[in-house]
């Protein structure tokens, strides 16, 4: 981290506040966006998932997981860093 950095610890809140219950061969889309005190930076982190049961729903923010709170079934899956540029979405 330089002395430009800026680093947000955001909290456990699903995709947007979704706690998505994906099936093979499903998928979830979703859009975000941040402020940038620049022209340019980069996010990277992590999706936090877990092995739920067969019958289990999606969930939202703020509902109890089970799954979540149980180090056997929770896992990280990485989230490569990728560039964020103003106004590329709407150049591009």
């Amino acid at each position: 981290d330089s002395k430009d950095d800026i680093v947000v610890d955001s909290p456990a809140t699903g995709a947007v506040g979704h706690l998505p219950v994906l099936r093979p061969g499903q998928v979830f889309e979703y859009m975000s966006g941040t402020d940038l005190a620049s022209t340019r930076g980069v996010m990277n982190g992590f999706f936090y998932m877990a092995k739920v049961p067969h019958d289990r729903l999606s969930s939202r923010a703020g509902d109890h997981v089970e799954a979540l709170h149980d180090d056997g079934e929770k896992f990280e899956v990485k989230v490569a860093p990728f560039p964020l540029e103003v106004g590329s979405a709407m150049t591009g």
